[in-house]
């Protein structure tokens, strides 16, 4: 019981500096603005991120694909290319789909850090 007191000071101290940190990084991205460098290049990095997970999770999903039809045998070359062909459009348009919410979702936070005004945080978005 004490140690988890001791805990829960440890964890409110730490969460106490984690938000002064924040606090600290998104008021000196307020100075140098939502049209920076630092922005552009924060956001580029996030794109690229995004869209390489987005590119793993296809290439996961097809080795998946690949593993579980070992055993389908009964159809002909024609039908077995088709449906490969059919199988890497889908999973890279799912990935692509699920690339572009992510990005989309994180956009927001990155242009909230820059605390700009709000027609610059929206024609950054």
């Amino acid at each position: 019981e004490a140690l988890e007191a001791d805990a829960a000071v440890v964890r409110r101290e730490y969460e106490r500096v984690k938000a002064d940190q924040v606090a600290i990084i998104n008021d000196a991205k307020a100075v140098v603005g939502i049209w920076s460098d630092h922005a552009v290049a924060e956001a580029r990095e996030l794109y690229e991120s995004t869209f390489s997970k987005g590119k793993d999770f296809a290439k996961r999903q097809l080795w998946w694909d690949a593993l579980f039809s070992i055993g389908e045998r009964d159809e002909s070359f024609a039908a077995f290319v088709a449906k490969w062909i059919f199988r890497i459009i889908l999973n890279y348009t799912i990935g692509m789909i699920g690339a572009i919410i992510a990005f989309a979702w994180y956009m927001v936070d990155i242009v909230r850090s820059y605390q700009p005004d709000f027609v610059s945080g929206i024609l950054f978005y």
